[in-house]
């Protein structure tokens, strides 16, 4: 509201302005002039400032509402795309940022979440460029997804990874003189098949929901405990055209929680130059 009564103020002034740039008169003269109080007295002055300020409160609405949602997610409840639930296949990745608790602690909760917000602030651009779609935010984790093709494109889903660490090591400066430190980060990823969802009705979200989120999850989980950097599935692995700049190693045949077979998993580094 706020906002958009500031848009309505910038136009008035500009009307104002404009007379003084072809009288040549001063800001107070036009202002309390016989023609211009005649102006805004009109029906049309009038409807253009209810207009200007009405598109302005509908622009910001909506940039505020698809900064919650997401853009994307927005479009899809605004369309309806997923009223019936359907099956897609993503990728899907868990970001953690290491050693959470000690930071808190250091931090203290207040001071944590300042950090937080300049963390999810400057790894914005990793995530746009990468065309990611953000799921959810858990504290210190965000969960991630691209569309199958997307998220194999140029290896999208792990460029992103190092995107977030070339985010992180240009603001290094500045996560040291303010919090202390420069954070690490893990990820998870698997890919597979997921039910997408949309509900609720005084408050509705779309979901993802199935095996693919819970092994994501824990592979996340493993590259937290082996302080290691990004995990992914050798299934993901083998559909990925890795770019010569990353290197590959087998992580080993990791048994996760709630797995009943092992599951290989494969870490991704970047190549030393």
């Amino acid at each position: 509201l706020i906002y958009s009564l500031v848009i309505g103020i910038v136009y008035f002034n500009v009307l104002v302005i404009l007379r003084m740039a072809r009288y040549g008169l001063g800001y107070s003269r036009i202002l309390y002039s016989e023609e211009f109080q005649r102006h805004i007295a009109t029906t049309d002055f009038k409807v253009a400032l209810i207009y200007i300020v009405a598109v302005a409160f509908f622009i910001n609405a909506t940039i505020r509402i698809s900064r919650r949602f997401g853009l994307e997610n927005l479009l899809d409840i605004i369309l309806g795309t997923y009223t019936k639930p359907k099956v897609e296949y993503r990728i899907v990745m868990f970001l953690r940022i290491k050693s959470a608790h000690q930071i808190v602690e250091s931090l203290g909760m207040a001071q944590f979440y300042n950090f937080l917000n300049d963390y999810y602030y400057d790894i914005s651009n990793a995530i746009l460029r990468n065309r990611a779609t953000i799921y959810q935010y858990f504290n210190e984790e965000i969960v991630l997804s691209w569309d199958i093709n997307q998220g194999l494109k140029n290896s999208s889903a792990v460029r992103f990874y190092f995107g977030v660490l070339e985010a992180l090591q240009w603001r290094k400066e500045y996560f040291i003189d303010t919090y202390g430190f420069l954070p690490g980060v893990c990820a998870g990823l698997h890919s597979g098949e997921i039910v997408v969802s949309e509900i609720g009705d005084i408050k509705t979200d779309i979901i993802l929901s199935g095996d693919l989120i819970n092994t994501a999850a824990r592979i996340g989980t493993e590259a937290i405990n082996t302080n290691s950097g990004l995990l992914l599935s050798s299934s993901l692995h083998k559909q990925l055209d890795i770019p010569e700049i990353y290197t590959s190693a087998l992580h080993g045949h990791v048994k996760l929680r709630g797995k009943s077979e092992e599951m290989n998993l494969v870490e991704i580094k970047k190549t030393n130059v």
